[in-house]
């Protein structure tokens, strides 16, 4: 087969099998694919390290050492220090080495697959006149062939894999979640929902908050209402059960984590302590302890996400646990509060400005 050949058949193999669309990657695949044919100087790969192809010419046949079993133990161990440094480099030499010779077996001469053990020709298919034979109008279509699955792989992973595009193609939470999973931390993750609550029918687009349990959507409307959302299989109590959801991602963000501790001083007066840009949004969770909250009674929302929990015993002394996550658009001076929801949140007690 034509060196060409060779390049596309590991790119587009690698390109599948590895999940990526990596140009360092898949070069490497590209350039694994080109050393077994280092056994004849005729080579690209052959003229460019002449001295070694010069040995292997002068006393092995081609397509034999390099193109069998053997010598791909011996590449994937000398290999080895680059699968400390990036295992999917790695990964993408061997499948490109591999393929590189292996795709020789469907050429009219076949290899030597299992040399040194033998130097009998392995050969696919076994009538010869069906065997592939270089630069026939059988390998361009080979090509042809390959470079559709490696246009087919670029799309898919260029868009996050089967299975977020599954999950999206077929209205999933689960794409909506594991596109927030990988994008929320840099971009924010915006979610078109169809489904239906206790209310009525709901079809509208949301700001993805967080990703519960179960894939379920923690999600925030227009106004500043955050409402759990999921399948209703899966989440009962969810407030919104989606029927069809669609994410995409939207404005660029940035998220940054602190931790301020405050005793019997106005939450307020703490929060000034944090360098935040004007019109930020400021996520809170953690832990309120009270030293007289024997009457202390949380309200519980009706048809919308009831973030705040109250633990402890009926005491002197009780904690309220917000286990919550608390979204407030702030003004420059910490002075004024606009538009505050809640959110779930695992306690601690940081602060997350975004």
């Amino acid at each position: 087969m034509m060196s060409t050949t060779h390049a596309i058949i590991g790119i587009s193999v690698a390109s599948f099998a590895l999940g990526t669309v990596d140009p360092f990657v898949l070069g490497v695949a590209a350039v694994g694919s080109q050393l077994p044919d280092i056994d004849t100087s005729k080579s690209i790969v052959g003229c460019l390290l002449f001295p070694i192809s010069w040995v292997l010419e002068r006393y092995f046949p081609h397509r034999t050492i390099t193109h069998s079993f053997f010598m791909t133990g011996i590449v994937a161990l000398a290999s080895l220090p680059l699968r400390f440094h990036n295992v999917e480099m790695w990964k993408a030499l061997l499948i490109g080495f591999f393929f590189g010779w292996f795709a020789d077996v469907f050429t009219k001469s076949g290899v030597a697959a299992f040399y040194p053990a033998t130097s009998a020709r392995l050969d696919v298919p076994a009538n010869p006149n069906l065997r592939l034979r270089t630069g026939s109008k059988a390998e361009y279509i080979i090509i042809l062939l390959f470079l559709g699955l490696g246009v087919v792989s670029f799309n898919l992973h260029s868009a996050g894999g089967i299975l977020r595009v599954f999950n999206a193609a077929f209205g999933q939470p689960s794409g909506a979640a594991e596109l927030f999973r990988e994008e929320g931390h840099a971009k924010q993750i915006l979610a078109h929902i169809e489904g239906q609550t206790n209310a009525g029918s709901v079809n509208g687009e949301f700001e993805v908050v967080d990703v519960l349990q179960g894939d379920t959507l923690l999600v925030r409307d227009s106004s500043g209402v955050i409402y759990s959302a999921g399948d209703r299989k899966v989440c009962s109590s969810c407030e919104i059960a989606i029927h069809n959801v669609k994410a995409r991602t939207g404005k660029n963000i940035s998220v940054a984590v602190s931790e301020i501790r405050f005793h019997e001083q106005d939450v307020f007066a703490a929060l000034r302590k944090l360098n935040v840009p004007p019109n930020s949004q400021v996520l809170i969770s953690g832990n309120l302890t009270f030293a007289d909250a024997a009457n202390l009674n949380v309200p519980q929302r009706l048809q919308k996400f009831n973030p705040i929990r109250l633990e402890g015993k009926k005491s002197k002394r009780r904690n309220f646990t917000t286990r919550a996550l608390k979204i407030c658009e702030f003004s420059p001076d910490w002075k004024r509060v606009d538009n505050c929801s809640f959110a779930s949140f695992p306690p601690s007690r940081k602060v997350k400005k975004r």
